[in-house]
């Protein structure tokens, strides 16, 4: 894989968790809405939200 593949892909990924995180927070869609929305699985869309809702310990320090 080269290197345009490889920035194409962080790109991407970059972007899914962005969408992501927005929709959950900005909107009541369900978790497999949002995966067909952003392209995602509904696993990744759960795992984005249980991050979410952890505590940042950078923040808290």
């Amino acid at each position: 894989m080269g290197i345009e593949e490889l920035v194409k892909s962080a790109f991407k990924e970059e972007f899914a968790i962005e969408t992501t995180e927005n929709l959950l927070r900005e909107s009541s869609f369900s978790i497999e809405k949002i995966a067909r929305i952003v392209g995602v699985s509904t696993e990744f869309v759960q795992k984005i939200k249980d991050d979410m809702q952890r505590p940042n310990p950078e923040v808290l320090s």
